[in-house]
C-alpha cells in the first residue's frame, strides 16, 4: 500500500513538471505562424501550393512549397508569392535557401549550392517575393513539385527549388502582432502569362490552445492511472 502510494505522488509530481515545461515551451514565444494553401487550374493543369509565414522580432520567414504532384510543365510551378503585412515599412535584407535539383524529362538530380534567382520587393504594406529571370532571360529556381514527368521544357528553367524554398525578410515597422493578408501565389513562367491563386488560410491551434490541449492529456492519463490505483488497493 505504501508503495502505490508512492507510486502516485512521484506520477503526480512529473505529470505536473511536464505539464509546466510544456506549457511554458508553447507561450514563451511571440512568433506569429500563419498557415496559407492556394489551388488552381490552367491549360497547363493543376497548381497547387502552400506558404507558412512567421513573425518574430522584426524577422518574416517564409516558407514556400510546392505541392503539386505529377507536374508535367513549368508552368505548373510556383513563381512567386504576394502578401500584406501590417505596419512594414521597409525591408533591409533579404536572404534565400532551399535544395535545388535540375529536372531532365522524369529524372531529377540534386545539385550543390542554394537558390539565387529570387527577389524581394514592397509597394506599401504588400511584400512581393518572385524568382527573376537568368541566363537567357529565362526565370530560374522555380518551385518545383514532386515527382515532375516532364515534357522536355522542365530543363529550360534549371535548376528549381525541390520542394519547398525558405526566405528571410528583416523589416523595419513590424511587431510580432503585425497582420498578414491578401496572400497570393503566383505560378508559371514570364513565357506564359502569370497566374495569381488567392491564398486561404489554414485553421491552426493557437499556443494557449495547445498547452490546454496537452494539460488535459495529461490529466486524463493521470485519472486513469489514479483510478487503476485505487482498484489495486481495494483489491489488496
Amino acid at each position: 500500500m505504501t508503495r502505490s502510494l508512492k507510486r502516485l505522488s512521484s506520477l503526480r509530481s512529473l505529470l505536473a513538471g511536464l505539464a509546466a515545461l510544456g506549457f511554458v515551451s508553447l507561450t514563451g514565444t511571440n512568433a506569429q505562424a500563419v498557415v496559407f494553401t492556394g489551388t488552381g487550374s490552367s491549360v497547363d493543369g493543376t497548381e497547387s501550393a502552400s506558404a507558412t509565414i512567421t513573425i518574430s522580432g522584426g524577422v518574416i520567414t517564409v516558407l514556400l512549397s510546392d505541392t503539386n504532384t505529377g507536374e508535367h510543365s513549368s508552368g505548373q510551378a510556383v513563381s512567386g508569392i504576394l502578401f500584406n503585412v501590417s505596419g512594414v515599412t521597409s525591408i533591409s535584407s533579404f536572404t534565400q535557401a532551399g535544395p535545388l535539383v535540375n529536372v531532365v524529362g522524369s529524372t531529377v538530380t540534386s545539385i550543390a549550392g542554394n537558390p539565387t534567382h529570387w527577389a524581394d520587393s514592397l509597394s506599401g504594406t504588400q511584400i512581393f517575393i518572385d524568382t527573376v529571370p537568368g541566363t537567357g532571360s529565362m526565370p530560374k529556381n522555380l518551385i518545383v513539385g514532386s515527382s515532375p514527368n516532364g515534357n522536355n521544357g522542365f530543363d529550360n528553367f534549371d535548376p528549381y527549388i525541390n520542394g519547398t524554398g525558405t526566405f528571410t525578410l528583416h523589416a523595419a515597422g513590424i511587431t510580432d502582432n503585425s497582420v498578414i493578408s491578401n496572400v497570393l501565389f503566383q505560378f508559371s513562367t514570364e513565357k506564359d502569362p502569370f497566374r495569381r491563386v488567392v491564398g486561404v488560410m489554414s485553421p491552426v491551434p493557437e499556443a494557449s490552445t495547445w498547452a490546454m490541449m496537452i494539460l488535459g492529456f495529461f490529466g486524463v492519463g493521470f485519472m486513469a492511472y489514479r483510478r487503476k490505483g485505487q482498484a489495486a488497493l481495494r483489491l489488496a
